[in-house]
């Protein structure tokens, strides 16, 4: 797939505005450089727990301990490749949020099924991202069951690879607000400086109208396995998750082409074995072909953690509904495979996850103290409105 237009002239026309202004005319590229290995941080907002009545939840401890747990607990991933709503070991204990006796829920994350236990209904309020006080709540749920994870070892240590697994894999030991609340919403992630500021969060009303310069109209999957055998008690609240379809990959002059994850919750972006070695990445039994660009530890929402080889390819290319072509530019890639049995029985493994370095500051170059070199966002806004199943795109001017 792809656009045609009237000759070289034309097509020097059409780089020579992408490049000045970030867009093209509808039928062509509109191209924007990446970023690096992995985004800065996830986008996050604030949170308030409540009971069924509406009341909200006391937290345990006034102490000096209790005010930073308050900051690691009021906060969460907003993550649209978590089927679920997550608590956090920590946040289950301050908030003593009590559990379905028994229950377990098998999920599906980075590096395979973990099993998790399952709360009794809750309200759940998310808020206004960085308020300090209160909760002036955005979005309310009401009769939401949690998914509670605590694996161990998980907050073990915050240097170096451990750092990165966190970042990468965030439901190991932070919170997540997943697709139950993000569907009922039109989720807006804006650039509020030129530099490498996190991504501000705006969380718009169900059928809010919020601008975007392209929209690409995504698949809603089901990949929940709500009848897996080792499934106990109550389900917790679960949701569908987005796929952009046709995403197009390339290197020299291969391509490949996939169904990929929208993930805001991965700081990288990953190709499956299938698709790297369609593009040359990996051989056939799935080892590198070519010296890796650099590695990653990425770790799961069981806490485990795999080095996965990264390589920066030629292109990510993903078609809008107005006939523009979105090209990421040198793009950096994690090979992973992601494999879920559907309830069908069928096995379904992901093409690829489309994750934050991709659309939203990042950087290279992992050490202790953070990164060696950050990157600016290749997009002024981001806007994901699941009621309507589509993703917002605005290149960053």
């Amino acid at each position: 797939m792809g656009y045609r237009v009237g000759g070289i002239a034309a097509v020097a026309v059409t780089v020579l505005l992408a490049a000045l202004s970030g867009q093209a005319r509808a039928g062509g590229e509109v191209v924007v450089r990446a970023g690096g290995e992995a985004a800065l941080a996830p986008p996050m907002v604030t949170f308030e727990l409540r009971r069924t009545n509406g009341r909200a939840l006391a937290a345990e401890g006034d102490d000096m301990l209790g005010d930073l747990l308050a900051a690691l607990t009021g906060a969460a991933v907003l993550d649209t490749g978590a089927s679920g709503t997550v608590l956090s070991g920590p946040t289950a204990a301050r908030y003593d949020i009590t559990l379905e006796r028994g229950a377990r829920y098998v999920e599906v994350g980075m590096n395979g099924e973990h099993a998790m236990a399952v709360s009794r209904p809750y309200t759940l309020a998310v808020c206004e991202p960085n308020q300090r006080s209160g909760c002036r709540e955005s979005l309310v749920l009401r009769s939401q069951r949690f998914l509670l994870n605590e694996p161990a070892g998980a907050v073990a240590s915050a240097s170096g690879g451990d750092l990165m697994a966190l970042l990468a894999s965030p439901g190991q030991a932070t919170n997540v607000i997943g697709m139950p609340a993000i569907r009922e919403a039109v989720v807006e992630l804006r650039s509020v400086t030129q530099g490498t500021a996190p991504l501000a969060v705006e969380i718009h009303p169900r059928g809010a109208r919020v601008s975007a310069d392209h929209w690409i109209t995504l698949d809603m999957v089901d990949f929940n396995r709500r009848r897996h055998p080792d499934n106990r008690g109550p389900l917790p609240s679960l949701a569908v998750n987005p796929l952009v379809p046709g995403v197009r990959v390339r290197a020299g002059a291969r391509e490949a082409r996939g169904d990929w994850l929208l993930d805001t919750g991965s700081v990288v972006t990953v190709l499956s074995s299938r698709l790297a070695r369609e593009i040359g990445l990996v051989d056939g039994a799935g080892r590198p072909a070519r010296p890796a660009d650099f590695g990653l530890p990425i770790g799961g929402i069981s806490g485990a953690q795999k080095n996965l080889p990264g390589f920066y390819v030629d292109r990510i290319e993903i078609d809008a509904d107005d006939g523009t072509t979105i090209v990421v530019e040198h793009p950096a890639v994690l090979v992973h495979d992601v494999t879920t049995t559907t309830d069908d029985g069928r096995e379904h493994r992901l093409d690829g996850i489309l994750g934050m370095n991709v659309l939203s500051p990042s950087g290279s170059g992992m050490m202790m103290t953070g990164f060696a070199k950050t990157y600016a966002s290749a997009f002024d806004r981001v806007v994901i409105d699941a009621p309507r199943s589509r993703l917002g795109l605005s290149p960053a001017r």
